[in-house]
């Protein structure tokens, strides 16, 4: 189970990565929705991404946890102009 500070460190990086996200940088955004999914699930889930240094390889679990939603998109959602366009902008 993640420490409070630990996830209140993760939270304030998961804030500054939606800003940098709002602001166009896809592959911020990419890293904040993935750091909050990690920070919504289970526990024993969590404990096995995380460890002691998830910010240490977030942008390599977020490339993987972001290909495995893209591989639930259909490829008109992934098209410039869809719906999910900005992962593949984001894995670019």
């Amino acid at each position: 189970m993640l420490s409070e500070s630990y996830y209140k460190e993760c939270e304030e990086v998961m804030n500054e990565l939606y800003k940098e996200g709002e602001a166009g940088d896809m592959q911020s955004e990419a890293q904040a929705q993935c750091l909050e999914s990690w920070l919504e699930c289970s526990d024993d889930y969590t404990d096995e991404w995380f460890g002691d240094s998830v910010m240490d390889s977030l942008s390599w679990k977020t490339e993987n946890w972001l290909r495995g939603q893209m591989d639930d998109c259909s490829e008109e959602e992934l098209e410039e102009g869809g719906m999910y366009h900005w992962m593949v902008q984001a894995v670019s």
